[in-house]
C-alpha cells in the first residue's frame, strides 16, 4: 500500500495502474491490472474519450448567475461516455449470464454505473472532474478484468465475444514491470508486453552491457503534487 494524491485530472499520477504499468511480483493478487488498455493511437477510435481529462468545456453550468457554479458533464461528453459504459455493462451481463457472478467484476461495473450516474448530478466542475476520472477508472478496470480473464487466459467464456486470434504481443495493452523472470516468461506467454528489469545484482560477469537507456517520466497525463483536493491523501 502506497500514499497518493489525485492530480490534477482526477487520477494519482505514475502509481496510479491504469496511467503506468504497475509492478508486478510473484503470485499478484491483481495481476490482471497488466491487461489495462494502452491508450489508441488513432485519433478516431470512440474510446479516447476514457483517457481525455474532462474540459471546462464540457462543463454545463445549471444555473449561470448563481454564485456556486454547480453544472453537470455537457450531453456530447455524456453521450461519449454513454456508450462505452453501457457497452461494458452489457459485456459483464452477458459474462454472468454465462458464467455466473463473479464478486469482483460485480463490483467493478458497480462502481463504473454508479459514477456515471454522478455525472448527471450538479456539483463544483472540480468535484465533476473526480467523478468523471472514476468512470474513466472503472471502466478500465472492468475491461482489464474482462480481457484477462475471457481472452488472455480462457478462463471463462462469453459467446458474443470475439474470439479472432490476438497478436503475439499485445500492443494494445500496457503490461506490466517486473524484475522476476518468471513473471516475465508468464506475462509474454499471454501476449503482455512486459518491460524486464533487471537489477545489478542479477547481472553476471558473461552479460554484454550493450546501452544505457535512461528513464523518462511518462509523457500525456500531470505529474504535479495533487493540488485537486489539498491536502488530501488516498491509498493506492
Amino acid at each position: 500500500m502506497i500514499t497518493v494524491s489525485v492530480k490534477s485530472n482526477g487520477h494519482y499520477g505514475m502509481e496510479d495502474p491504469i496511467q503506468w504499468p504497475p509492478f508486478m511480483e510473484e503470485h499478484p493478487r491483481y495481476a490482471w491490472l497488466a491487461a489495462v488498455s494502452r491508450k489508441p493511437e488513432n485519433t478516431q477510435d470512440p474510446r479516447l474519450v476514457m483517457w481525455e481529462a474532462l474540459r471546462e468545456a464540457d462543463f454545463q453550468f445549471v444555473d449561470q448567475n448563481s454564485p456556486k457554479r454547480f453544472g453537470i458533464v455537457g450531453k456530447t461528453r455524456l453521450d461519449r461516455l454513454g456508450l462505452l459504459v453501457n457497452d461494458a455493462t452489457r459485456r459483464v451481463e452477458n459474462f454472468e449470464m454465462e458464467n455466473g457472478r463473479r464478486d469482483e467484476l460485480h463490483w467493478l461495473k458497480t462502481h463504473m454505473s454508479d459514477a456515471f450516474d454522478r455525472l448527471d448530478y450538479p456539483s463544483t466542475f472540480r468535484d465533476m472532474i473526480r467523478q468523471h476520472a472514476c468512470v474513466q477508472r472503472f471502466w478500465m478496470l472492468t475491461h482489464a478484468w474482462l480481457e484477462w480473464h475471457v481472452h488472455i487466459w480462457h478462463n471463462y467464456k462469453i459467446t458474443d465475444e470475439d474470439t479472432s486470434p490476438r497478436p503475439p504481443v499485445r500492443d494494445d495493452l500496457m503490461g506490466a514491470f517486473t524484475t522476476s523472470p518468471i513473471v516475465a516468461q508468464s506475462l509474454l506467454g499471454g501476449g503482455i508486453p512486459v518491460p524486464f528489469s533487471r537489477l545489478v545484482y542479477m547481472i553476471v560477469p558473461h552479460d554484454e552491457l550493450e546501452s544505457v537507456v535512461p528513464f523518462t517520466d511518462p509523457p500525456g497525463f500531470p505529474l504535479d503534487d495533487g493540488n485537486l483536493f489539498p491536502p488530501t491523501k488516498s491509498y493506492l
